[in-house]
């Protein structure tokens, strides 16, 4: 059985959102690819409860994946889907479609080959690109309950 999460309230109002993570929770910039092959900076939150257990966020306003598609909503989700599969090597699960307080997005399940689980939910709202992401180190680590607390906290500041 895996270890008790404890979490703490996170107020990223400047950067337009709340969420609950582990405690721990250290900044990051990770790389997007663009349009033009090359790569930007994305500004992502993180916290690991545990040495194999990641919980982040990333977020990027007027993200690559978004110029690259023209600024559909549907292709943007789909490519930033795709991009996180091929980046962390993991093969989809399952996935479904979903609006989030009003904007589009996508609940999906990955899986690598020595049975590492991801779960992510991308949000397009308005011109900024949310991605939430929890990842275990096999399906017997993960708890439904944390990846839903996680999901479910997450909050958009609409200032």
């Amino acid at each position: 059985m895996p270890a008790a999460i404890v979490w703490e309230k996170v107020d990223r109002s400047s950067d337009g959102f709340k969420v609950e993570m582990p405690t721990g929770i250290q900044e990051a910039q990770v790389p997007a690819y663009n349009e033009h092959g090359g790569e930007e900076p994305v500004k992502m939150i993180f916290s690991n409860p545990n040495a194999e257990t990641t919980f982040s966020v990333a977020w990027a306003d007027n993200p690559p994946v978004a110029r690259a598609s023209q600024r559909s909503a549907e292709r943007t989700l789909e490519m930033a889907r795709d991009d996180a599969l091929n980046r962390t090597q993991t093969a989809l699960v399952n996935e479904s479609g979903a609006s989030f307080d009003g904007f589009p997005a996508r609940d999906f399940t990955a899986q690598n080959a020595n049975g590492g689980m991801m779960n992510s939910r991308l949000i397009y709202a308005g011109q900024r690109l949310y991605m939430l992401t929890a990842t275990f180190p096999s399906a017997a680590a993960r708890r439904d309950t944390d990846v839903l607390r996680f999901f479910n906290s997450f909050a958009i500041d609409r200032k």
